[in-house]
């Protein structure tokens, strides 16, 4: 699965249905709250954030077309955890991911 990203250096809110979101996907773009997603992942550093999201949105869509509701599920659950640092972020991902899983 290929998704491009573009990142946001501040929030844009006039195009989500829901602003506090991480993420918008459209057909293929990934579009990152970039400011959101530094304080949901406790990471300022860009290319781990879109690392970590576009996982986030593998294990979100399962594999199959981009699916935005299942992206979004998986990374509340992970700013839900409130990591700190990366390797939190990590941990709060993989826990994300086995509940899919399952």
């Amino acid at each position: 699965m290929t998704a491009k990203t573009k990142v946001l250096a501040a929030p844009d809110h006039a195009h989500q249905s829901n602003p506090s979101r991480l993420l918008k996907i459209d057909g293929s773009t990934v579009t990152i709250d970039h400011t959101a997603a530094q304080k949901a992942f406790g990471s300022s550093d860009e290319d781990f954030i879109n690392g970590l999201l576009l996982q986030l949105v593998n294990v979100g869509s399962h594999g199959k077309t981009l699916d935005d509701k299942g992206t979004a599920f998986v990374a509340s659950i992970v700013k839900g955890i409130e990591p700190q640092d990366q390797i939190e972020a990590m941990l709060a991902s993989q826990m994300a991911a086995v509940h899919m899983a399952t």
